[in-house]
């Protein structure tokens, strides 16, 4: 239950001072939510530094601040300053300021004992340095006015002013007389707290005269001890605001605060509603000055200087006040205390009055069990000064859910019992109420006020006594929901084909503890049931209006937000609707029948299916099992393939053929295959798939294969793939005979102990005179890049001879060649590495020859202009250079050749016809 009636306390610090050492901040309002006076934490502070300007205000000049305050607005103007006496040089009259001050700055500053801050948040007072003044003898006079009102939502509010004072000046014989006055237009002052800090040293620094019948009253009050005085004007608005004339008489040192409070209770439902007000009257028994004179002078209990004279006692603020009348078993509640009224409804607060049991999401229900009238009990409770005098507590509830309380939707009561809770009830006649079961909003309200005495407008649809501002009492805003028991029965059921016949039929199922829900426009839930073994289910108690009944497996409760449809695993919507007639969408979730109720609603009907699994399959053939000219399928360049129905692919009871399982179709695993549908979802890149001569392509209609032949449905993979970790594929799904498909799609994957090679046709290695001459052919190439030429002297150690660039993709003939030259004595070996562009790479078998030395010889070596050829009368012969050119072609005669021509150098000399540029017996020329 909250107690915190007071909505709204401005503090405000003031320092009439020449000159301040401390800056003094320009910001918005800051409100410190707490405090350490008599009051505590119902405090919300403003400083005065937040309120002047940083360099103060000179005489004559004027401020206001106008400082949300919840959904309070106050405003606080400043204005008729003005400086008299003597001030401290350099400073004049002219030049003084006021200048906002932090209580606390100086050590025999009282305020800060007051409301300054707060020591259980750890806080320390503000430090600031305090002014001295002219000191003894001589002093500043300050005078300024405060003009302040309140309004909520338009409403002109009462409001209270607090006036503290602390002189922090040490009062003598003959010295300057240090006090701080306040004048109000309000009601007389009354002292609410006194705070004994430090010991009075006299009988001037304990005491307060009132005057002007106590209108008027002057402080004096010094070292650390304080005092604070309490007024209050009903109604405080701008053309009638609360004001206060502040006079402070410093001899050293003085300092004043002023505060406001503002009590209320409002209405909080939606905004359409309107704001309902009830003033909550501050009171504070006692702390009346004591006498009946004039002038009233009397004296703070502390002070011991004056034992026998007339002391004034502080005032309380009563508990039992804040709960003289309220709805609900506990005290009353100031709600609204948010940026918008809406915000904070009743039943969301932590802090309602319980008015009446509410469920988990705190709303009331109400079921209209008779179509003529409906009513309910509130539980209320006064505490008069005067007993006889009736409460009157009103009521409305929003029927027809328009957002207006109407004067056909009031009901009253009056309660005449003193100092006890009586539970009043509240009926209204329904005949000529148009209504309507679901969520709407009622108001109770408790005031001395009599009804009567309020007017409503007949021009308006609003009853304006629910809006009226009252004096006193409280206003209750609730949510409830009003219901009316119709029924909403159906079945679920285990549909096989779901919406390939346009209706809903099969057996009937839980499907997994399903639940049916019905979920209002807001999306919470308002009824559900349970399915039962056979599909049915009923929900009793349904309030009219529209909803969206939706199938869960989750837990269900009323109000609560509902969720999206939940079926159980492996369960997916096959259709919904009234009656056989499904709709909706196969393979889905289940998107919610909606219904509107006025009389019962039966055969609401929900289709379900189980999803069906697809089978992985891996197969490991030969090379030889894929070939270039598939049975079932086209030959594709640079691939080659296998139909799925070949005997090479083993291990299933299915063989090769795409294949599932269904709980609907055919249960056993793997025996959904031939004949069944089944929908092609991926194609790895290294393969191509076709079925009956067409490419499959993922996502195009043909993709979906009804009725399967698995004869028909070829797998290709591209020529140097399929290898061990690059198998070749694809990715694909069962779709049972409703339309749905498996939740994760089944692979099919075909890899060979080798990747599918560059189709070598011959390879062979012969010796010409000192050379190797090797030559090879290919019938089919797919992305190769090269062959790498090995040559090794031992078969076991090889070395890269040289490299000859491939046709990349071909599925035509291709012959390459190449020489190793100068081939030395013994038995050579040769083989290929092909290499592909993805670098991955296979070798061919080896081929040996056996090879001789040459048979001429040449002299002299070096030689000048002739060189002698041996054994070679009559052959051509043909001299190159180091780079590869022909230098001189001629024949062998008397055994030799001339050299006319050549310049010195090293060159190769060939014999015969077919002796390459870079072969032949060294012959070095020197001249």
């Amino acid at each position: 239950m909250k107690r915190n009636y007071l909505k709204g306390f401005v503090w405000v610090h003031l320092l009439a001072a020449l000159l301040i050492s401390c800056p003094a901040a320009v910001a918005q309002a800051v409100w410190l939510p707490y405090g350490s006076g008599k009051l505590n934490g119902t405090l919300a502070w403003l400083k005065w530094d937040d309120i002047l300007p940083a360099n103060g205000l000179v005489a004559g000049q004027s401020i206001t601040r106008t400082i949300p305050f919840g959904d309070m607005i106050v405003t606080v103007v400043i204005d008729e300053i003005s400086f008299s006496g003597a001030v401290e040089a350099p400073g004049t009259i002219a030049t003084t300021k006021l200048i906002g001050y932090n209580t606390g700055s100086k050590a025999t500053d009282g305020l800060q004992t007051l409301y300054s801050y707060h020591p259980l948040y750890n806080e320390d007072p503000p430090i600031c340095l305090a002014p001295r003044f002219a000191g003894a003898g001589s002093g500043l006079k300050v005078n300024f006015r405060v003009t302040a009102h309140a309004v909520l939502h338009g409403q002109a509010m009462d409001l209270n002013m607090f006036f503290a004072s602390n002189e922090d000046g040490n009062e003598v014989a003959g010295a300057i007389d240090d006090y701080t006055q306040a004048t109000t237009n309000g009601s007389a002052w009354k002292l609410l707290t006194q705070v004994d800090w430090e010991l009075a040293h006299g009988s001037d620094l304990a005491k307060a005269v009132f005057t002007n019948a106590n209108k008027t009253v002057r402080a004096h009050v010094g070292g650390q001890n304080s005092a604070v005085f309490q007024t209050m004007k009903p109604a405080a608005s701008a053309a009638s605001p609360l004001q206060a004339n502040m006079e402070m008489n410093c001899g050293s040192a003085s300092s004043v605060a002023l505060g406001f409070t503002v009590y209320y209770d409002t209405g909080d439902g939606d905004p359409s509603y309107g704001m309902a007000i009830n003033k909550l009257p501050f009171s504070i028994q006692g702390g009346d000055p004591v006498g009946s004179t004039a002038t009233i002078t009397n004296y703070f209990n502390w002070n011991t200087s004056s034992p026998g004279t007339p002391r004034i006692s502080p005032g309380t603020v009563p508990e039992a006040f804040f709960s003289k009348l309220r709805v609900g078993p506990y005290g009353g509640d100031a709600d609204s205390f948010g940026p918008t009224y809406g915000g904070f409804a009743d039943e969301y607060n932590g802090y309602d009055e319980g008015i009446w049991p509410v469920n988990i999401e705190e709303v009331s229900v109400f079921p209209i069990d008779v179509a003529s009238t409906f009513s309910y009990e509130v539980p209320a409770f006064k505490k008069s000064t005067n007993p006889a005098t009736p409460a009157y507590v009103m009521a409305w509830i929003d029927f027809n859910q328009d957002g207006i309380f109407s004067a056909s939707e009031y009901a009253g009561n009056t309660l005449s019992p003193d100092n006890s809770q009586q539970n009043l009830s509240f009926t209204w006649n329904l005949t000529n109420i148009p209504y309507g079961a679901g969520e709407t909003y009622t108001r109770v309200r408790i005031s001395y006020t009599e009804p009567a005495s309020l007017t409503d407008d007949p021009a308006t649809l609003l009853d304006e006594r629910s809006i009226a501002i009252l004096g006193e009492g409280e206003t209750e805003d609730h949510r409830i929901w009003l219901t009316k028991a119709d029924m909403i029965t159906g079945k679920v059921y285990n549909d096989a084909n779901g919406l390939t016949d346009s209706s809903i039929g099969g057996n009937g199922t839980n499907g997994g503890n399903l639940k049916v829900i019905a979920v209002g426009s807001n999306g919470k839930v308002w009824a559900f049931a349970e399915v039962d073994a056979a599909g049915n289910f009923s929900l009793p108690n349904v309030y009219n209006g529209t909803y969206e009944l939706r199938l869960t497996t989750a837990n269900a409760y009323l109000t609560q937000v509902a969720g999206s449809p939940l079926l159980a695993q492996g369960w997916v919507a096959a259709g919904e609707g009234s009656g056989i007639s499904g709709d909706g969408t196969a393979d889905a979730n289940i998107v919610g029948i909606v219904v509107t109720l006025g009389t019962p609603v039966t055969d609401i009907n929900f289709g379900i299916n189980r999803r069906p699994v697809t089978d992985n399959k891996t197969f490991l053939v030969a090379d030889g099992d894929l070939t270039s000219s598939p049975a079932g399928g086209p030959g594709l360049s640079g691939y080659r393939g296998i139909p799925l129905n070949s005997a090479s692919l083993t291990g299933y009871a299915s063989g090769g053929s795409p294949a599932g399982s269904d709980a609907e179709d055919c249960a056993a695993a793997g025996t959904c295959n031939a004949g069944k549908t089944f929908v092609i979802e991926s194609i790895k890149p290294n393969s191509k798939l076709y079925y009956n001569n067409q490419e499959i392509l993922p996502g195009n209609m043909n993709a979906t294969i009804g009725n399967l032949d698995a004869s028909k449905l070829v797998l290709y993979a591209q020529v140097g793939t399929g290898g061990p970790g690059d198998p070749v594929g694809f990715t694909y799904s069962l779709q049972d005979a409703a339309g749905v498909k498996s939740a994760t799609p089944g692979t099919f994957s075909i890899a060979a102990n080798a990747p599918f090679p560059v189709k070598l046709i011959d390879f062979t290695a012969k010796t010409v005179e000192h050379e190797v001459q090797l030559a090879w052919s290919t019938s089919e190439e797919t992305a190769s890049s090269h062959f790498e030429i090995q040559h090794s002297t031992d078969s076991r150690n090889w070395a890269p001879l040289g490299t000859v660039t491939s046709h990349q993709n071909s599925v035509v003939t291709k012959h390459y060649d190449f020489v190793h030259l100068n081939v030395g004595a013994g038995t050579h070996f040769y083989r290929l590495k092909m290499v592909d562009l993805d670098g991955s790479f296979t070798f061919s078998t080896i081929r040996s020859v056996g090879a001789t030395t040459g048979d001429f010889k040449l002299y002299p070596n070096p030689a000048d202009a002739f060189v002698h050829i041996s054994g070679r009368e009559g052959d051509e012969v043909r001299v190159y250079d180091l780079s590869g050119r022909l230098r001189l072609k001629t024949r062998v005669s008397n055994g030799q050749i001339g050299l006319a021509g050549l310049e010195s150098g090293t060159y190769l000399i060939t014999t015969g016809e077919k002796t390459p540029k870079n072969a032949g017996e060294k012959l070095v020329i020197v001249r």
